[in-house]
């Protein structure tokens, strides 16, 4: 898979995901494992899956292996700071908005991006 078509997996899982179609998405995501396992776009969409799935220990795993691969992506470390509220290690979770808050303050809603949300900045492909 290039990172073109592994782009194209990533939304079709998050689109799949927000229709309810976890299962569907966990498939297309597996797939992406197989072709790009280290990259943050994957992380970050089993992180979003699993966390849908109320399975934040998961989540949480997931969320904090696209950190490691990309910390300057501010989407991760809001999604782990809800997990990790989530699983009420408040503590952590505070010191992950904060990086959040320290990231994102030059981003604003949407961003043009589609559909007003929050895009990564998909750094798969730099």
């Amino acid at each position: 898979m290039d990172p073109h078509e592994s782009l194209a997996a990533y939304y079709l899982a998050e689109v799949l995901e927000k229709h309810g179609k976890l299962q569907e998405a966990e498939c297309v995501l597996t797939e992406m494992g197989r072709d790009v396992p280290n990259t943050y776009l994957y992380h970050l969409g089993l992180g979003k899956l699993y966390e849908r799935k109320k399975n934040n220990l998961l989540a949480a795993e997931h969320y904090r292996q696209a950190i490691r691969l990309d910390s300057q992506q501010p989407e991760a470390h809001y999604r782990l700071a809800v997990t990790l509220r989530a699983l009420r290690e408040t503590a952590q979770a505070n010191e992950e908005f904060q990086v959040f808050s320290q990231l994102g303050s030059h981003i604003t809603r949407g961003m043009g991006q589609g559909m007003g949300r929050m895009r990564p900045h998909l750094p798969d492909f730099d």
